[in-house]
Protein backbone atom coordinates (compact mmCIF):
# COMPACT_ATOMS: atom_id res chain seq x y z
CA UNK A 1 0.00 0.00 0.00
CA UNK A 2 1.24 3.46 -0.88
CA UNK A 3 1.30 6.12 1.86
CA UNK A 4 -1.15 9.00 1.94
CA UNK A 5 0.27 12.47 1.41
CA UNK A 6 -1.67 15.01 3.49
CA UNK A 7 -2.52 18.25 1.70
CA UNK A 8 -1.85 16.75 -1.71
CA UNK A 9 -3.89 15.35 -4.54
CA UNK A 10 -2.88 13.26 -7.51
CA UNK A 11 -3.52 14.75 -10.92
CA UNK A 12 -2.74 14.01 -14.53
CA UNK A 13 -0.23 16.53 -15.87
CA UNK A 14 -1.96 16.54 -19.26
CA UNK A 15 -5.73 16.43 -18.82
CA UNK A 16 -6.02 17.48 -15.19
CA UNK A 17 -8.04 14.48 -14.02
CA UNK A 18 -7.87 14.24 -10.23
CA UNK A 19 -7.35 10.83 -8.64
CA UNK A 20 -8.16 9.78 -5.11
CA UNK A 21 -5.01 8.74 -3.28
CA UNK A 22 -6.49 5.28 -2.77
CA UNK A 23 -7.50 4.89 -6.42
CA UNK A 24 -6.31 1.71 -8.09
CA UNK A 25 -6.33 3.58 -11.42
CA UNK A 26 -3.53 5.87 -10.38
CA UNK A 27 -1.15 3.15 -9.16
CA UNK A 28 0.23 2.64 -12.65
CA UNK A 29 1.40 6.28 -12.72
CA UNK A 30 -0.28 6.99 -16.07
CA UNK A 31 -3.72 8.42 -16.82
CA UNK A 32 -6.04 6.95 -19.44
CA UNK A 33 -5.11 9.94 -21.66
CA UNK A 34 -1.47 8.83 -21.49
CA UNK A 35 -0.37 11.70 -19.26
CA UNK A 36 1.89 11.21 -16.27
CA UNK A 37 0.39 11.42 -12.80
CA UNK A 38 1.92 13.67 -10.19
CA UNK A 39 1.28 14.85 -6.66
CA UNK A 40 0.04 18.41 -6.46
CA UNK A 41 -0.55 20.67 -3.53
CA UNK A 42 -4.24 20.73 -2.71
CA UNK A 43 -4.74 24.49 -2.81
CA UNK A 44 -6.74 26.94 -4.93
CA UNK A 45 -3.53 28.30 -6.47
CA UNK A 46 -2.37 24.89 -7.72
CA UNK A 47 -3.31 24.13 -11.29
CA UNK A 48 -3.50 20.59 -12.65
CA UNK A 49 -2.71 21.81 -16.16
CA UNK A 50 0.61 23.67 -16.03
CA UNK A 51 0.72 23.80 -19.84
CA UNK A 52 -2.56 25.72 -19.83
CA UNK A 53 -1.38 28.16 -17.17
CA UNK A 54 1.85 28.80 -19.08
CA UNK A 55 0.05 29.34 -22.38
CA UNK A 56 -2.62 31.67 -20.97
CA UNK A 57 0.07 33.67 -19.19
CA UNK A 58 2.12 33.95 -22.40
CA UNK A 59 -0.84 35.49 -24.27
CA UNK A 60 -2.05 37.71 -21.43
CA UNK A 61 -5.19 35.75 -20.54
CA UNK A 62 -4.14 34.17 -17.24
CA UNK A 63 -7.16 35.71 -15.50
CA UNK A 64 -9.29 33.15 -17.40
CA UNK A 65 -7.46 30.15 -15.91
CA UNK A 66 -10.34 28.73 -13.81
CA UNK A 67 -12.78 28.97 -16.72
CA UNK A 68 -10.19 27.55 -19.13
CA UNK A 69 -9.50 24.56 -16.86
CA UNK A 70 -13.22 23.83 -16.63
CA UNK A 71 -13.57 24.18 -20.42
CA UNK A 72 -10.63 21.84 -21.10
CA UNK A 73 -12.05 19.23 -18.74
CA UNK A 74 -15.48 19.45 -20.34
CA UNK A 75 -14.11 19.30 -23.88
CA UNK A 76 -11.36 16.77 -23.12
CA UNK A 77 -8.60 19.10 -24.33
CA UNK A 78 -5.16 17.99 -23.18
CA UNK A 79 -2.89 20.19 -25.27
CA UNK A 80 -2.69 23.81 -26.41
CA UNK A 81 -2.92 22.60 -30.00
CA UNK A 82 -6.39 21.21 -29.31
CA UNK A 83 -7.56 24.61 -28.09
CA UNK A 84 -5.97 26.35 -31.07
CA UNK A 85 -7.85 24.04 -33.45
CA UNK A 86 -11.19 25.30 -32.12
CA UNK A 87 -10.15 28.66 -30.67
CA UNK A 88 -13.38 30.35 -31.79
CA UNK A 89 -15.44 27.96 -29.65
CA UNK A 90 -13.02 28.43 -26.74
CA UNK A 91 -13.33 32.22 -27.06
CA UNK A 92 -17.11 32.08 -27.31
CA UNK A 93 -17.54 29.78 -24.32
CA UNK A 94 -15.23 31.91 -22.16
CA UNK A 95 -16.95 35.09 -23.44
CA UNK A 96 -13.70 36.75 -24.48
CA UNK A 97 -13.73 40.32 -25.72
CA UNK A 98 -12.85 41.10 -29.33
CA UNK A 99 -9.36 42.21 -28.26
CA UNK A 100 -8.85 39.00 -26.30
CA UNK A 101 -10.01 36.94 -29.27
CA UNK A 102 -7.28 38.56 -31.34
CA UNK A 103 -4.70 37.14 -28.92
CA UNK A 104 -5.98 33.64 -29.71
CA UNK A 105 -6.21 34.18 -33.45
CA UNK A 106 -2.47 34.71 -33.82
Amino acid sequence: DQAQTPGCKIVCRECGKVFDQDSADRRHGVCTCGGELDFMEDSPEATPMPWLRDWLESIGLLHYLPEAIAWCREMGACYVEEIREIWEEFAEDLMLTDDERQLLAV
